[in-house]
């Protein structure tokens, strides 16, 4: 997954920021919370913001460990210091909506990443 702004916040998200999924080989169609970690790479370009180190979270339902829903999965970002503004979990998640039909996520039509800023960071409320 990669995150491109279009320019307009080139200081936040660049092309060279990837999410890498990694899982423990039990079941590479699936993703389990035990076995899923996301990596941020900046590629050495802004190693303020996001790092391989940086810790990424993931909750979900403890009955419905093989699906995610809008209501079960959540990323929370950690970021370091320098960004002040963005230290408080709370203030970005990213929710996972698979349409319901394919809970196996094969179809990448069906996963959609959302950005919810609860009002803290209202330059990130546009969908762009």
């Amino acid at each position: 997954v990669t995150f491109f702004t279009c320019g307009h916040l080139p200081h936040l998200w660049s092309s060279t920021l990837v999410v890498t999924f990694h899982t423990c080989g039990h079941h590479p169609h699936l993703w389990s919370p035990s076995t899923l970690v996301v990596t941020f790479h900046t590629c050495g370009h802004h190693p303020h913001l996001w790092s391989p180190s940086t810790l990424v979270t993931f909750h979900t339902c403890h009955y419905l460990p093989h699906l995610w829903s809008p209501s079960s999965l959540v990323i929370t970002f950690h970021t370091c210091s320098h960004l002040p503004h963005l230290r408080s979990p709370s203030t970005l998640a990213v929710t996972f909506h698979t349409c319901g039909h394919l809970p196996h996520l094969r179809s990448p039509s069906t996963l959609a990443v959302t950005f919810h800023t609860c009002g803290h960071l209202p330059h990130l409320r546009s969908p762009s």
